[in-house]
């Protein structure tokens, strides 16, 4: 495992890890990666995964539509402002999932993947979490509203849920993932991230996440220059200017 001195003073309370998306098992970095966090809007990496499983197994396809219920329209920002009964297309979804995380989308493709059962989509989270071998984790919603620590996961088990979206579906993680902005009703939306890290260094995904409790979290991916494949994740940064500051450092790594 590799030291980096310059993150000696990590603030209380945040923690970080490196891997490869091959091995995420293997810490290559870590600093209290299996200490349980908040995972804010992180938690929509599953609500993504599950639709991508959805779309590999043909249940559904990228033109599919999804219809938003009166409940999805009343969730807190960040949102679109959804209506009940407008209808988007499951690639609109991942747009607004990912870019935007949007929380509005997150509930409606909930209440979609589960035959309009909420609830029971958090149980497909779960058990898809079990499956994956995210022992430290435990989903309470699909976008990562609740601030409870009952909702709760680590930078080790985000880390290998960002490395399987990855590795299972390349394709897809590459349009995703790397998009600063995409367009909807008329409308560019971009990323809440506005630091543009995109531009200045070879990370190549990312998603982000908020609240007040949670504080400043991130996963992304990067390539090191002999082509591996890594996945940095940092929980709990104290400000936004932290969390940059370390990505900028554990990009290294």
């Amino acid at each position: 495992m590799i030291t980096i001195p310059a993150l000696a003073e990590t603030p209380q309370g945040m923690t970080e890890v490196v891997v490869d998306i091959k091995t995420p098992e293997l810490f290559q970095y870590s600093h209290n990666a299996e200490k349980k966090q908040r995972p804010a809007s992180l938690v929509k990496l599953m609500t993504v995964y599950l639709l991508l499983i959805a779309i590999r197994e043909k249940r559904v396809s990228l033109n599919t539509t999804i219809v938003t219920s009166l409940e999805a329209t009343k969730q807190e920002p960040t949102k679109v402002w959804l209506k009940e009964g407008e209808k988007f297309t499951v690639h609109e979804a991942l747009c607004a999932l990912v870019v935007k995380s949007a929380n509005d989308v997150a509930y409606a493709t909930a209440e979609f993947l589960a035959e309009g059962s909420h609830q029971q989509f958090v149980l497909m989270m779960n058990d898809q979490a079990k499956n994956l071998g995210m022992s430290d984790t435990h989903y309470l919603d699909a976008s990562g509203l609740s601030d409870s620590l009952d909702q709760h996961s680590t930078a080790a088990n985000t880390a290998l849920l960002m490395s399987r979206i990855i590795q299972d579906f390349p394709f897809e993680y590459a349009i995703y993932f790397s998009r600063t902005e995409y367009y909807w009703r008329g409308k560019s939306y971009e990323r809440n991230d506005r630091n543009r890290i995109f531009e200045r260094t070879s990370i190549d995904g990312m998603k982000t996440g908020y609240t007040r409790k949670a504080r400043f979290n991130v996963a992304a991916s990067y390539y090191v220059s002999d082509g591996v494949h890594k996945v940095m994740v940092i929980m709990k940064a104290p400000s936004y200017r932290t969390r940059l500051t370390v990505m900028k450092k554990l990009i290294i790594v």
